[in-house]
């Protein structure tokens, strides 16, 4: 990543064009910069999530946003919807989850 920026009075500046930016290495920051219903779409369309699992994502995000650096446990229906794309991705999903304070049971 060679881009460099900044924030000028809460936006993003650059001493580049934003396509330079962008195109060395700026375009890594795009989705953290979506609001939450943009992302969520995103994940949803490029991890094939099922209608139970873009549920669960949103429950997931609005009581992980609830419970600040606390940790947030899992239940069992959590963990069933979780499982519903098979014990892989639960196992995959494991991991990231965990790195994010959200905890199985």
């Amino acid at each position: 990543m060679t881009a460099a920026f900044w924030s000028d009075n809460g936006r993003i500046a650059a001493a580049e064009k934003w396509c330079e930016v962008y195109s060395n290495g700026g375009f890594l920051l795009r989705r953290q910069l979506l609001t939450s219903a943009e992302a969520i779409g995103e994940l949803e369309e490029y991890y094939g999530l099922s209608p139970r699992q873009v549920v669960l994502l949103k429950s997931l995000f609005r009581r992980r946003m609830a419970t600040g650096a606390n940790p947030l446990l899992l239940d069992e229906s959590d963990i069933a919807a979780l499982a519903a794309s098979g014990t892989s991705s639960l196992e995959e999903g494991r991991a990231l989850l965990v790195a994010a304070g959200i905890l199985f049971q």
